[in-house]
């Protein structure tokens, strides 16, 4: 039952408007889920718990969107997205640029079941966020590949590269600066996400057909040959892992970009955001 009423408090929150739906039964014991739509000064909150029989929680996957002082991989006074991910005793924040159609990913390994779970993702997608398709059988798998100078903007280097088709393709790669793991998507230059027309900023596809980016700086992350479809990990494919100490690449490969920086898309004064 959703629960309409709502009030301000003293904190600059708001109180949540609650929905509560029952799971199939399910592997991580989640038996139902509560989707908290609420704000934080003014910056609207999306949240999904995964709760036991007892009402503890599992897994979370939450989503502020607004101007930040900080977000994870990106200058102090962003706007953008604070996606924030838990699963036990799990906690991974990721900065993102979007402030529509906002890509969850990239997803550490503990997440991944919960958000999967069928209730979960129709909620998450049901409120305008993305989340990354299974990748079945009859699609492209994950692969690594060498960085490609044509992937990103000049001044830009990339590390350990891999890429998929499930949105067209995506791609996931390391920051060589700071090693944050970066997601994100390709399309048609200047495009919306359905590839229809749009205006400057409000483009979710850039000038050289890339999305603004997902940033992960998850402590000691590596790209190998390892990823998922469906609960079952797959070799032929590769994810962003996190790690408890530094780790050796997976793979060697790096390049830097090649493509101009400070584009834009016609409509809007957006030049530069999407580098």
């Amino acid at each position: 039952m959703r629960l309409n009423a709502l009030f301000v408090v003293t904190c600059g929150c708001v109180a949540p408007a609650t929905d509560r739906i029952e799971v199939a039964e399910n592997a991580l014991g989640v038996k139902t889920i509560e989707v908290n739509r609420t704000s934080v000064d003014a910056n609207p909150v999306f949240e999904v718990r995964g709760l036991d029989v007892a009402g503890d929680e599992l897994a979370a996957i939450r989503v502020e969107t607004g101007t930040f002082a900080r977000l994870p991989g990106l200058p102090p006074g962003t706007s953008g997205s604070k996606i924030t991910l838990r699963a036990g005793t799990e906690v991974r924040d990721i900065g993102s640029r979007q402030l529509t159609d906002v890509v969850i990913a990239p997803l550490p390994d503990a997440v991944i079941p919960f958000a999967e779970l069928p209730e979960v993702a129709d909620v998450v997608r049901g409120d305008g966020f993305l989340l990354p398709a299974r990748v079945q059988p009859s699609e492209s798998a994950y692969l690594e590949y060498a960085c490609r100078n044509d992937n990103l903007v000049s001044g830009r280097t990339a590390l350990q590269c891999c890429s998929d088709g499930t949105f067209g393709p995506t791609t996931a790669f390391l920051r060589a600066s700071d090693h944050y793991a970066v997601y994100r998507l390709h399309g048609s230059p200047c495009s919306a996400l359905g590839g229809g027309s749009c205006d400057g900023a409000s483009c979710f596809f850039g000038p050289n057909g890339w999305s603004n980016v997902s940033y992960d700086p998850g402590p000691n992350a590596r790209v190998e040959r390892m990823g998922w479809s469906g609960l079952a990990y797959d070799p032929n494919q590769c994810t962003i892992k996190s790690y408890g100490s530094p780790q050796p690449a997976a793979f060697a490969d790096n390049g830097g970009g090649s493509l101009p920086a400070g584009q834009g898309c016609p409509g809007g004064n957006s030049g530069g955001y999407w580098d």
